[in-house]
């Protein structure tokens, strides 16, 4: 971004920020309003060209979500593959014991 343009974008923020209207805020800055809103423009035409993937400029607010598949929350049981090595674990290891094995594993490699 040009330096330029960071200028006017801080000053759209801070209208945003702030909540008044941007003929306010250029009264009192002493800016021209009709360059807030070519800025205004001008930047948000940059934005959306910078993007062209269209999911990443989605709206804030809630978006509608439909579950199709119901997902277990606990597996029956964990298999942990390590090189040529599967282990199968009954439950979810200890967190202690899973890094001791990272460790071992680790020395083992040198």
């Amino acid at each position: 971004m040009t330096e330029r343009s960071v200028f006017w974008a801080n000053h759209l923020k801070a209208i945003d920020a702030e909540g008044i209207s941007a003929r306010a805020y250029a009264a009192r800055e002493g800016l021209a309003i009709q360059s807030l809103y070519q800025w205004r423009q001008k930047l948000e035409q940059a934005q959306r060209s910078y993007c062209a993937d269209p999911r990443v400029n989605l709206p804030s607010g809630f978006i509608a979500v439909k579950v199709t598949e119901t997902l277990v929350s606990e597996p029956t049981s964990w298999i942990l593959r390590v090189g040529g090595v599967e282990l199968e674990l009954p439950a979810q290891p200890d967190a202690h014991w899973l890094a001791g094995l990272v460790v071992a594993l680790d020395r083992r490699s040198y």
